[in-house]
């Protein structure tokens, strides 16, 4: 049997990504059999199943929790799948300055942003053959200390480095990982959710200038892993800023990012 599995598939980014694979029948020429479907959110997951054309397994797991990478490991043993294609597209953020956070948020980013994707790439390799694809969702975050969003952008420039050393480690296999780091995306919950907390509001931003659609990250986050690109900068800003961090001391860009945040 043949899976394509996607994390954090309750919403926004996740569910893109299952719409756009759902109209496929192939994915690097072997048929699709299921989609495995992987959120905390037991009934969202039911909702979109109800509108997915192939069939759908859902785990209603808590990726902050080690046992659910065990239990998914089993499944995909039980059921003597290969995986066609891994999308960690589960994600945890929370705006505000590191001193004012509470301990469990700083941990559960790290938790979810980083272990999680490890883990669960570190699980699945073994059910991977040759053309199968790992698309890891990093963040335009990976390519600078940000303060105001330093652990959120930490774990992203953690997963970023992760991917590429990853994809080098696997190039004999044929297996291929993108890392694919988008702006940001205003139609997901993730702005709202990582804004409003603690009954208050914790604003960094005035304006979220030049952001993209989820849509369009997906369908250019596909486009890559097909061709086995490294990276996908899906958007303009996220093109530019992957030049820039290359190019500008980090100093100077948190100044930048810092006068960005005012406009």
């Amino acid at each position: 049997m043949n899976i394509v599995l996607v994390t954090g598939a309750s919403s926004g980014l996740g569910v893109e990504f299952l719409k756009l694979i759902d109209k496929r029948n192939t994915f690097g020429g072997r048929n699709i059999d299921e989609l495995w479907i992987i959120a905390r959110r037991k009934d969202r997951l039911e909702h979109l199943t109800g509108e997915l054309i192939h069939k759908s397994r859902i785990f209603a797991l808590d990726l902050s929790v080690r046992s659910s990478f065990s239990f998914i490991k089993e499944s995909v043993a039980s059921f003597s799948a290969e995986i066609l294609l891994l999308v960690n597209c589960a994600g945890f953020g929370r705006f505000g300055m590191v001193s004012d956070m509470n301990t469990d948020d700083l941990g559960n980013m790290i938790s979810v942003n980083c272990t999680a994707a490890t883990i669960m790439t570190g699980e699945l390799i073994p059910y991977m053959r040759k053309g199968s694809r790992i698309i890891n969702i990093c963040s335009t975050a990976a390519f600078q200390p940000l303060p105001a969003i330093a652990v959120y952008a930490a774990t992203k420039s953690y997963l970023y480095s992760y991917t590429r050393a990853l994809r080098f480690e696997l190039l004999h296999s044929g297996i291929g990982v993108t890392a694919v780091c988008p702006y940001w995306m205003l139609d997901t919950e993730f702005i709202q959710k990582a804004e409003h907390y603690d009954g208050e509001k914790k604003m960094i931003l005035r304006h979220y200038f030049l952001s993209t659609r989820a849509s369009a990250v997906a369908r250019r986050a596909l486009r890559g892993a097909a061709l086995n690109l490294p990276v996908v900068t899906p958007d303009f800003f996220s093109f530019i800023h992957r030049f820039l961090g290359k190019l500008i001391p980090d100093e100077l860009l948190m100044w930048g990012w810092s006068f960005f945040r005012r406009i």
